[in-house]
């Protein structure tokens, strides 16, 4: 699995990024988000406003990272397992069904905390 990611915006107010991240198998076409009121999912200039893995990352570091401390900072918040899901689903030699939790909706269950 080969993740890439763009910057869609930069803000100083903020001091944060939003970058979006996406696959080879997973592409942004496949993950843009439609315009609720139109339906549409690209913009004029045929780029995708928005999409389901866009986020948004806080520059917490004064002055900001750089190089490959920049790019393991972004990697780091890379939503990797994610991808790799998505990607088992995408495949059809893979069984992804969920039918047997089919009798837990609806359940209301507690949750135990794991002893430490």
């Amino acid at each position: 699995m080969n993740i890439k990611y763009k910057i869609i915006s930069a803000s100083e107010t903020e001091h944060s990024i939003v970058v979006r991240f996406y696959t080879d198998v997973i592409t942004e076409e496949s993950l843009a988000i439609p315009n609720p009121d139109t339906g549409v999912k690209q913009a004029a200039d045929g780029s995708f406003p928005h999409c389901r893995t866009d986020m948004n990352i806080t520059l917490f570091d004064v002055p900001i990272l750089t190089g490959d401390a920049f790019e393991e900072m972004i990697m780091h918040h890379a939503p990797d397992r994610w991808f790799e899901l998505k990607e088992k689903i995408a495949d059809d030699s893979v069984d992804t069904s969920v039918t047997s939790m089919e009798s837990m909706v609806g359940q209301v269950r507690d949750v135990v905390t794991p002893p430490e």
